[in-house]
């Protein structure tokens, strides 16, 4: 959720996919239906990858696997 997000009624929208693997992956979306409710509270805590709580830990072995950075705020889904 995005509250300084003002919609002009001219917007797309766009949906990737990825299987994180180098073996071809065909993905299709269908019937997608956007719709917006005032009243929808989940109550559901937001979590971010850059937290100070866990961003410095170390991602999936990205110790061995990569030259720069290894923790959550750089290889965490973006």
């Amino acid at each position: 959720e995005d509250p300084s997000y003002v919609f002009s009624g001219h917007e797309q929208m766009g949906l990737r996919f990825s299987a994180g693997s180098v073996f071809p992956t065909e993905v299709y979306f269908d019937n997608i239906i956007v719709t917006t409710s005032d009243s929808a509270n989940l109550a559901v805590p937001l979590l971010k990858q850059t937290d100070p709580l866990w961003a410095n830990d170390l991602y999936d072995s990205a110790n061995l696997w990569s030259t720069g950075a290894t923790g959550i705020d750089r290889w965490g889904v973006l």
